[in-house]
């Protein structure tokens, strides 16, 4: 009978320890509980995903919402311009074609045409009072 030498026996045990952890990995990575944590994981995966996207459509709704309420306030502001136009023609008449186009004009100007009553008006209401 021959008997093996120890450095022969140190191969032999090294090949028993890792053909045990092997059989151990082999063990859990075939059993359920690894299946499940598997496929827990690619489900959180896909459903962060879907999470992100849906953030994403969310945001830009609500940034198409702030647009269209700045679009509706800006339209009424310029009718609301419009208006003040056509009730300075009225009160202006002739004199609107001499109209004031910068700012020191209508500072140098002294009209009283951007009030909305007339100095007649303003008197008739003090008499009354």
């Amino acid at each position: 009978m021959c008997r093996a030498s120890k450095q022969e026996m140190s191969y032999v045990v090294w090949d028993a320890v890792i053909f045990f952890i092997l059989m151990i990995q082999r063990r859990v990575f075939r059993s359920y509980n690894f299946f499940h944590i598997i496929n827990d994981a690619k489900a959180q995966h896909l459903l962060s995903a879907r999470g992100a996207l849906l953030l994403d459509e969310m945001h830009e709704m609500r940034i198409k919402e702030m647009k269209d309420d700045e679009k509706r306030v800006r339209d009424a502001v310029k009718m609301k311009l419009t208006k003040l136009l056509y009730k300075k023609m009225d009160i202006q008449g002739e004199f609107f074609k001499n109209s004031v186009i910068t700012h020191k004009m209508a500072i140098r100007s002294g009209d009283y045409y951007m009030y909305e009553e007339t100095e007649g008006e303003i008197k008739l209401k003090d008499e009354l009072k």
